[in-house]
């Protein structure tokens, strides 16, 4: 609050001059006031923390601190990559263009397009409110706005939020435009999709190994992506269909090791360390590892750096996303790029036609994936490479 600093001069810094209370507390405390005065909007992003602690002569620790506990509280939300954005949901909600972002913000791929959409939307001086791909967080801020008589549009990337509930009468079935939609078979006029050809990644993963003569791999992936795997209907999905009906039909051998969910984990993925090393040091191991997202690959190659470093010299391992999981690996490997600014371009197209009342000119639009190669030194055995 503005009792709680003052400024310095003309320098711009602000220094907390209330000793009796935590500095982190009266951080916490003027930050909400200019969020309850609309000095900051939903959807507004907040300056850096390293900005912010020189403004309040502070440390970034506690800096940290007052964001964290703002975010507890429900007021603000840290994306990965993109920075500390403002909730909407103790806003009031005026007729307007709403626009409700929601992703999850520990997925690096995610944060990342969180970004590129924001910053799509602020050019379009539309009313941007972040929430948790929660069915309640969801629900809750769909309803208050439908409540309030503004246009409401959702931007929704979540591969775990139950699709079934937008068609509930209650919420008047909105305007969604989806980024990852290809578990679900529900449908209705205003649902519209963002996708990543993975058809076309999955096919050059497996044309790329076996041109370089790896015959055997190992799939990672989490047991959605086991689900699909025993679905060939089930067309699509990266690991679980293109990729593995493609090697089989090149006459490749693969088998599919499952990842744990893990929240308590900063990957968000957990593998079974003596799982993945019994199985690439057995006698006719995989000489490469397929991620169907690149946290898997980082860990598999954590957990073989710290245990087997020697495998890492003869297995290439290959991810998708190329998010900084598959970047900043040592050594880093390659993946499957998506483009997120394309992505983010391919919703603003279906956004900016609903929004003059159009019909966009497809309900799907896919974005073709390109394949980036780090050379990682490897060498297949010879007893894997076609004679």
């Amino acid at each position: 609050m503005a009792m709680n600093i003052e400024s310095q001069g003309g320098t711009g810094v602000a220094r907390l001059r209330v000793k009796s209370c935590p500095k982190r507390r009266l951080i916490a405390q003027d930050i909400l006031a200019e969020i309850k005065t609309s000095d900051l909007g939903p959807g507004d992003r907040l300056p850096s923390m390293e900005t912010l602690a020189r403004r309040y002569s502070v440390s970034i620790r506690t800096v940290h601190q007052a964001l964290e506990e703002l975010e507890g509280l429900g007021y603000l939300r840290k994306f990965h990559g993109a920075g500390t954005f403002v909730l909407g949901r103790h806003q009031p909600m005026t007729p307007a263009e709403t626009v409700v972002v929601c992703m999850e913000s520990q997925a690096h791929t995610f944060s990342e397009l969180f970004g590129e959409i924001m910053r799509h939307l602020h050019e379009r001086q539309m009313t941007a409110v972040a929430v948790e791909p929660s069915h309640s967080d969801v629900s809750t801020t769909l309803l208050r706005i439908r409540h309030s008589g503004a246009l409401c549009y959702l931007l929704h990337a979540s591969v775990s939020f139950p699709f079934s509930v937008f068609t509930e009468p209650a919420m008047g079935c909105p305007r969604v435009i989806a980024f990852v939609s290809w578990h679900s078979d529900v449908e209705w006029p205003g649902l519209f999709r963002v996708l990543s050809d993975f058809p076309t990644g999955g096919r050059m993963v497996a044309d790329m190994l076996w041109e370089r003569g790896h015959r055997n791999v190992l799939v990672l992936g989490t047991g959605t992506d086991e689900v699909l795997i025993g679905q060939p209907s089930a067309r699509g999905f990266f690991a679980g269909v293109s990729f593995a009906e493609h090697w089989t039909e090149v006459g490749g051998k693969w088998q599919f090791m499952r990842s744990r969910e893990d929240a308590s984990c900063n990957s968000g993925v957990t593998l079974d360390a003596e799982r993945l090393l019994k199985i690439l040091s057995a006698e006719d191991a995989p000489t490469a590892i397929v991620g169907t997202r690149d946290v898997e690959v980082w860990q598999a190659q954590q957990i073989l750096s710290a245990c087997r470093p020697s495998l890492l010299s003869r297995i290439e391992r290959i991810g998708y996303y190329d998010t900084p999981w598959s970047r900043s690996a040592d050594p880093p490997f390659s993946t499957v790029s998506l483009s997120l600014p394309a992505m983010a371009d391919a919703a603003m197209t279906i956004l900016d036609a609903l929004r003059v009342g159009r019909d966009p000119p497809r309900k799907t639009i896919l974005i073709e994936p390109t394949l980036v190669i780090r050379d990682q030194n490897i060498s297949p055995r010879r007893g894997d490479i076609a004679q």
